[in-house]
């Protein structure tokens, strides 16, 4: 099924984090663009076959999915990305004012109303869309915890750590067994918590849900989006 693809022009580029090579793009479309805290767009690029495949030469589209790392902000968006892969390099080395074609908003990982205090589990780049859903509204009485290889690379740490009525928990290359224990730690000290938003890889949130599972939490009350 086609889609209607929208036109964004870069407007701004920092690297945000050196060690993971992340990048915070910064968008003007011509028209506003809505969509809920949390969810994702598809970038679309128009290249050719590689040399090797049956088609070589012929034109293809490629796609690839980014958090949108704002809360909505009119005709403005803001995408943050790790410049690994040929894909994400690309739309990394953009110069200001070049366009980009995407499709969007999609996905369900958004805030459900009605269920705080929360826990919200990101893990590395898996932090992106809770910062969306942040930057709407910080969700009252909430516990952030958010992991990553390095300091450097806990990405929004300066504006999560000053976020009010937010109990902040940054885990700096942290094993599996580690966030577990602390997740059980904080789960038993804070019973009033019994809703989850998990976001990252496979391998960093699936030992929180099985945790979460073996709790006797049920399904409805763990929201998760993997990056693989």
């Amino acid at each position: 099924m086609d889609r209607e693809l929208l036109t964004a022009r870069l407007t701004g580029k920092r690297l945000i984090a050196a060690p993971s090579q992340t990048y915070l793009l910064d968008f003007e479309l011509d028209v506003p663009f809505e969509f809920l805290p949390g969810q994702f767009v598809s970038v679309v690029f128009d290249s050719e076959y590689p040399e090797g495949h049956p088609k070589a030469g012929q034109p293809r589209q490629e796609t690839r999915a980014y958090s949108l790392a704002d809360a909505p902000r009119g005709n403005q968006v803001q995408l943050c990305l790790n410049c690994v892969g040929d894909f994400s390099r690309k739309l990394c080395a953009l110069n200001i004012d070049t366009t980009i074609h995407f499709h969007g908003p999609h996905g369900t990982f958004t805030r459900r109303e009605g269920q705080q205090p929360s826990l919200y589990f990101g893990a590395e780049a898996g932090i992106v869309p809770i910062r969306s859903i942040f930057r709407e509204a910080v969700p009252a009485n909430s516990t952030l915890m958010q992991t990553a290889a390095t300091r450097d690379d806990l990405l929004f740490r300066d504006e999560f750590g000053t976020a009010p009525d937010v109990r902040y928990l940054p885990l700096v290359a942290p094993g599996d067994d580690f966030i577990a224990a602390q997740v059980r730690k904080l789960l038993t000290e804070h019973t009033e918590i019994q809703t989850a938003y998990l976001c990252g890889l496979n391998a960093a949130i699936g030992p929180v849900r099985e945790l979460l599972k073996s709790l006797g939490w049920e399904r409805k009350q763990i929201v998760f989006e993997r990056y693989d």
